[in-house]
């Protein structure tokens, strides 16, 4: 839809409008555009739901290897605490 120059009084004689092939080539851009935006936004979800999982990954990895590590600890103290 056209609208009128809010600059000048009345309505033009002729309109201001893109010629109907250039708005179908813009829409189309347009279109395209939000298309990419939103594989890109998707795609950042997954991608935040990966590091959530590998975060989680090594967490317990990291409490696997801290009990692992505390027992080996009490073990080493152990074995210091007849030397004395």
């Amino acid at each position: 839809m056209c609208w009128p120059d809010p600059l000048k009084e009345g309505v033009p004689s002729q309109p201001s409008c893109l010629p109907h092939r250039e708005r179908q080539a813009a829409c189309k851009r347009v279109h395209q555009t939000e298309k990419k935006l939103k594989d890109m936004l998707l795609q950042v979800d997954d991608e935040g739901r990966n590091v959530e999982q590998y975060k989680d990954q090594v967490q317990a990895l990291g409490a696997l290897r801290g009990a692992a590590g505390k027992a080996d600890d009490k073990a080493s103290t152990r074995l210091k605490q007849p030397e004395r």
